[in-house]
């Protein structure tokens, strides 16, 4: 399925496409409002089945990147209801929001957000080490995935030694990822237990 509206507000739904699968995803009235006078979002109701694909697509400006920011459990509604497989994300703790974003959620950020003193394997692997892997399995994992996307020869480099898509092919094999507000701690982590990749 394809949103068909040019920007994020109000009902997006084409309901002339049934048979609807069951809901994965439901907006219901959401509002997302940075100060009195800028509304990102304005009462957007919204369901994404199960095995549906979505697109969202409209100028910039119009509220997309708030809106998965609001599914992707990064931000909160002003006001509404947003619920993903299951966990209402409006009234969900900041724990019961890292175990979804950590667990249950893969984004590939406009911005790459990867730790500058890691190399692209440690980048890689850090997710799956705090999600509870082992270290030789999480390094086997990450090296497989880099190598889905042709970087093996790359395991070793630093961020800044990387052509501008090569980022994204990481941040795409890393799922699921880090949440945003994480990153800062993660390299601490990492070198407090002794665990380098």
């Amino acid at each position: 399925m394809s949103v068909r509206s040019s920007c994020a507000r109000g009902n997006l739904r084409d309901e002339s496409l049934q048979p609807r699968p069951h809901p994965l995803i439901t907006l219901q009235h959401i509002t997302r409002r940075y100060s009195a006078a800028v509304a990102a979002l304005d009462d957007v109701s919204l369901e994404i089945g199960a095995g549906e694909f979505v697109a969202i697509t409209g100028p910039s400006g119009c509220g997309k990147s708030t809106l998965m920011h609001l599914i992707g459990g990064l931000d909160t509604p002003t006001t509404g209801e947003i619920t993903v497989a299951g966990l209402a994300l409006h009234t969900a703790t900041e724990a019961q929001l890292t175990a979804y974003r950590r667990e249950k959620l893969g984004i590939v950020f406009q911005f790459f957000n990867l730790l500058p003193t890691m190399s692209v394997l440690e980048n890689v692997c850090l997710p799956l080490l705090l999600r509870g892997e082992p270290l030789a399995q999480a390094r086997a994992k990450a090296s497989a995935m880099l190598e889905l996307v042709d970087l093996t020869d790359r395991l070793t480099h630093g961020m800044h030694q990387l052509s501008g898509g090569s980022p994204t092919n990481r941040r795409a094999t890393s799922i699921p990822p880090m949440p945003r507000r994480s990153w800062s701690c993660c390299k601490r982590f990492l070198l407090s237990a002794g665990r380098r990749c």
